[in-house]
This record gives C-alpha cells, sequence and structure tokens, in this order.
C-alpha cells in the first residue's frame, strides 16, 4: 500500500463513521423533539433536557471534527515515517547515470530491486539538476534538487516490474523490479560477494564490518586479539579457563561477544547477532581461519 492510499483509507473509514455516527444522533435528536412536542408546546420542554440537546448538537460536530483530524493525523505520520526495519535504498542520479546504494557496499545501476511484502524507504539525491521521479503504480511523485532530498516508503506488493518516469532526465531511470524476499535476499547476498570463495567474502565482510578497529592481522595487539595465527590456539579468558579457539568459539564471538572475553580484554565488542547470516558468519570464521602465523 502506498502512503497517499493510507491516507485515503484512514480518511474514508474514519468519515463514515463519523458520518454515520453524526446522523443517527441527529434522529434521535429529532425522535426526542418529537416526542416532546406530543406532550406539549416547545416552550414547556424541560430546561435541562433542552440544554443538554443543544450542546449536545454543538459537542457532536466537535469531537467529529477533532476525530477526523486525529485520523488523518495518524495517517499522515504514517505514511511519512518509515517503519524502523524498512529497507534503506539511496537512489543518485548524476549526469543522468542512476545509481541505487543498499548499503555495505551492494549498488546496483540496471535496476531498483525491491522484495515483496517489505517495507522499503527510497531516497533520492540529485548531484547536479532537479529531477523528479515518478511511478504511476505506486503514486509516488518525487522532486529532488541540487543540495536537497526527496523520499518515500511503501511495501511493495505483487511480483512486477513497474516502469518508472522521470520528467527532467535525458535517459529514463531503470525499472522497479519487485522479487520475492528470499530470491531478493540471494542477489544482495551475491552482489555483496556472496559467490567469492569463504575466506575472501570473510575478508570483505571483515573490512566491511570495520573489524580492523579492533582485530589486526599482523600481530598488533589493539583493543581486541589479533586474528593472525590465533586459530587452533588455546587462550586464557578472564575467570582462568581455557577455550579452543575453533569455528564454534569464533561464532560465539560474533554472536555472543561478552560470554567468553580473552584475558586483558574488555568486553567492549557489540554482537551482531541478526546483522550477520550463517553464511556470512562462516565466511568470517573461514578468514579467521586463513590468518596464518
Amino acid at each position: 500500500m502506498s502512503p497517499a492510499e493510507a491516507i485515503t483509507q484512514h480518511l474514508g473509514v474514519a468519515g463514515a463513521a463519523g458520518g454515520a455516527l453524526f446522523v443517527a444522533f441527529v434522529c434521535a435528536a429529532i425522535l426526542a423533539y418529537g416526542r416532546t412536542r406530543d406532550r406539549g408546546t416547545v416552550g414547556e420542554l424541560d430546561g435541562l433536557r433542552r440544554n443538554a440537546l443543544q450542546i449536545g448538537l454543538w459537542v457532536t460536530p466537535t469531537l467529529l471534527v477533532i476525530g477526523l483530524f486525529l485520523t488523518g493525523l495518524r495517517g499522515y505520520v504514517s505514511a511519512a515515517v518509515p517503519p524502523g526495519d524498512a529497507l534503506q535504498i539511496a537512489a543518485k542520479v548524476e549526469n543522468d547515470r542512476w545509481s541505487f546504494d543498499y548499503g555495505g557496499g551492494v549498488v546496483a545501476e540496471d535496476a531498483l530491486r525491491v522484495p515483496a511484502e517489505r517495507p522499503v524507504h527510497l531516497t533520492i539525491r540529485s548531484e547536479a539538476q532537479p529531477t523528479r521521479l515518478a511511478v504511476a503504480a505506486l503514486h509516488l511523485d518525487l522532486d529532488a534538487r541540487p543540495g536537497a532530498e526527496a523520499s518515500a516508503w511503501w511495501i511493495p506488493g505483487a511480483l512486477a516490474e513497474l516502469p518508472v518516469m522521470c520528467s527532467t532526465c535525458a535517459l529514463a531511470p531503470p525499472n522497479i523490479v519487485v522479487m520475492p524476499a528470499f530470491d531478493f535476499d540471494k542477489w544482495r547476498e551475491d552482489a555483496d560477494g556472496g559467490k567469492l570463495p569463504p575466506a575472501e567474502y570473510g575478508r570483505k565482510l571483515y573490512a566491511r564490518s570495520q573489524c580492523q578497529t579492533c582485530h589486526s592481522l599482523d600481530g598488533t595487539v589493539v583493543t581486541g586479539p589479533s586474528f593472525k595465527g590465533i586459530f587452533g590456539k588455546k587462550e586464557t579468558l578472564g575467570d582462568g579457563s581455557e577455550v579452543l579457539v575453533d569455528a564454534a568459539y569464533v561464532t560465539e564471538s560474533i554472536l555472543d561477544p561478552g560470554a567468553k572475553v580473552v584475558r586483558g580484554f574488555q568486553p567492549l565488542m557489540p554482537s551482531f547477532r541478526g546483522q550477520l547470516n550463517d553464511k556470512q558468519i562462516a565466511a568470517l570464521v573461514a578468514f579467521v581461519e586463513a590468518q596464518k602465523p
């Protein structure tokens, strides 16, 4: 569902409910007024009941307007603020050449690939000329100017290839390709270097995850132990026990770095649980193993 459709749906439901409630109140007021006339003249109305009716005729529309405003505001905020787990994609156009940055070194130019049924947050930046991008199927119309960004988020639905129009570009931008989530994850992994041998892929992840800031490859001791020749050795932990640096230990250190800390070091390493999949963790293990003395 696109942001525009979300707002329209919120307002439509709220308007229908509010209208029905107001009509029901007016009908009830008319019936109450008619019954009172049957018992006497209008001037004989009980003061309290008359005041309650007048207050109701003022308060009810006011509450309905406030309710519609809050409902519309909720729809607007929902449409304007992407979910925290949305896929972040930064689109850039320079000299009519488009590129889509997925983070982690994954950049595509042939198409904007997105996973089906997952929220996507697209940000567009133009380096030189104003760029107006439109996707009719998604009701998206973004206007990016040099020095300013335009962004929108949506949840891709059915698998499709959606044409993208740019009224200010000499060359049409690549289409949006909605892929099954599994296929998208595999494509992104391959684009990230997943087709490389495990140790080489692990080297790329080592650099991308900034592991070098704490773990050197030349034996230099910094915040954490050096990876040089560490695989297959026994290390002494803070409690005096020993642990063999093998695949299980390296994996545990990636997911739960505070579980077994080598003596002389502080538990400062953050957990990468949820940030690395099994294949990436196995590649890092292979990379550490490849660091011979």
